[in-house]
């Protein structure tokens, strides 16, 4: 947005200093900076917010060394990552370049997916209707990777031959 305010700007008014902004690394750096001060300023309170909603991670206890320190921890910590990334690529970035559009765009869905998987696992769904989520998942996983490990020789010669024919030989 800024980057096309000061293009306008220079070009209309020939305000000393605007033409800054058509250099990348100008550009570039005012974002990195903006990204420090917004997860500086904005982390701790993203945090405590997250902490007092009890939107955090409830922890099994395995024996494992430390393990307990993690309860509480916020798991929708890539909030301030999203901001972090967005709100400088929006203030400082050219928006009519493709590749821009293309990294907000994926930014933000793989952002509502993490948030979706957050919120799935958090709180709503496994922890009323499937408690055993995690046992059974590693069941399958295992189950899995013996059945792919019985299957090697097989799966070799299926790819073997796919390699072969894609070579011409």
């Amino acid at each position: 947005m800024l980057y096309h305010l000061f293009q306008y700007l220079d070009r209309s008014y020939d305000l000393p200093g605007a033409g800054m902004f058509q250099y990348i690394s100008f550009r570039s750096a005012l974002a990195v900076i903006l990204a420090l001060l917004i997860t500086i300023t904005f982390g701790q309170g993203i945090i405590r917010f997250m902490q007092r909603r009890q939107i955090g991670e409830e922890i099994r206890n395995l024996g494992l060394e430390g393990q307990l320190q993690k309860r509480g921890t916020p798991t929708m910590g890539g909030v301030m990552i999203l901001l972090a990334v967005l709100v400088p690529v929006l203030l400082f970035g050219r928006l009519d370049n493709i590749y821009i559009q293309l990294m907000i765009v994926s930014t933000v869905w793989l952002g509502l997916l993490g948030f979706l998987d957050d919120y799935i696992t958090g709180d709503k769904y496994f922890k009323i209707n499937a408690p055993q989520h995690n046992l059974v998942r590693t069941r399958c996983q295992i189950a899995l990777a013996k059945d792919m490990q019985k299957k090697m020789n097989a799966m070799n010669a299926i790819v073997r031959d796919c390699w072969m024919r894609y070579r011409g030989k």
